[in-house]
């Protein structure tokens, strides 16, 4: 059965624009101001440049593609509370500097107040791999939210049944809880038990056709639950007049629901993210195995 869900109910945002007045300097003429030297002109210009590095910069995308075991160096607000999102239900981490770090969720939630670079493995709760390295790099920046993902895979959750993610989605009626998955993805958060990655040039994506729109997944995010996957990709408007975004331009096998946020009427240019569910296909949990009397089981 497949159900679109065309809109999400979600808060107005209201945009509020400051304009500031312009001061004459007409009546300031007459002041003489001190010479100031090339020197300390030159120390100013070199404190106010934004740091650059050829690791992740504090104004890149805050999804970042790690492989196990090879460290990554991202820059991360000093004196504030971090927020680094992991793909593992219940991470654990690992680090020799006192910089206070705390876990709820998949989330880890890192502060310093020193200027020290952090080094942290960051593994699941109960075994050891794969271990993502991370040096987080204090700057005088605003706090940052990290998502982590493991680059060109989705490490397997342990056992057949993500029991979390199944939890959350059980909670409800079928279809609410697709609108809850949703509204999720919309406020930038993931349901409990989900895991999220990029998309790769090899993964499956929804087949998206309607005139006037520009459909891409090949940059998009897949987000996994245990019953559904969500596929998150950019839809743009190529029209020279306004189109409204239909839920049904896209085929996929198994697809349940698709929605578009934070738009589905694009002006010429606009764009807008299209949210696609689709079923997980499920296997059967074998809980124990009976031993084979001719294999010597008793």
């Amino acid at each position: 059965m497949r159900t679109n869900i065309s809109r999400l109910t979600m808060p107005s945002v209201i945009v509020m624009s400051l304009f500031g007045a312009l001061l004459s300097l007409t009546s300031y003429a007459d002041v003489e101001l001190p010479m100031v030297p090339a020197s300390v002109m030159n120390q100013t210009s070199t404190e106010i440049q934004p740091e650059r590095s050829n690791t992740a910069a504090a104004t890149s995308p805050t999804m970042l593609m790690l492989i196990p075991g090879v460290n990554e160096l991202i820059p991360v607000a000093l004196g504030h509370l971090n927020r680094i999102v992991t793909p593992f239900d219940s991470p654990q981490v690992r680090t020799t500097s006192d910089a206070q770090t705390q876990i709820k969720g998949n989330v880890v939630y890192v502060a310093t107040d020193k200027e020290t670079p952090v080094s942290l493995y960051v593994t699941p709760s109960d075994q050891e791999a794969p271990a993502l390295s991370v040096t987080l790099v204090p700057r005088r920046i605003p706090p940052r939210e990290i998502t982590l993902s493991i680059a060109g895979q989705q490490w397997p959750k342990l056992g057949v049944v993500n029991r979390k993610a199944a939890t959350w989605e059980m909670a409800q009626p079928y279809v609410d809880s697709l609108r809850d998955l949703f509204r999720s993805l919309a406020l930038n958060e993931l349901p409990q038990g989900y895991d999220i990655r990029l998309a790769g040039k090899t993964d499956p994506s929804p087949t998206c056709f309607q005139p006037g729109l520009k459909f891409s997944f090949k940059q998009g995010q897949m987000v996994t639950g245990h019953y559904f996957t969500v596929y998150v990709g950019l839809v743009e408007s190529i029209a020279d007049e306004p189109v409204e975004a239909s839920e049904i331009a896209c085929h996929s096998p198994e697809m349940v629901a698709s929605s578009y946020w934070p738009r589905n009427i694009l002006l010429p240019g606009e764009k807008t993210e299209l949210y696609v569910a689709v079923r997980n296909p499920q296997q059967e949990t074998v809980e124990s195995l009976r031993p084979s009397l001719l294999m010597g089981g008793e």
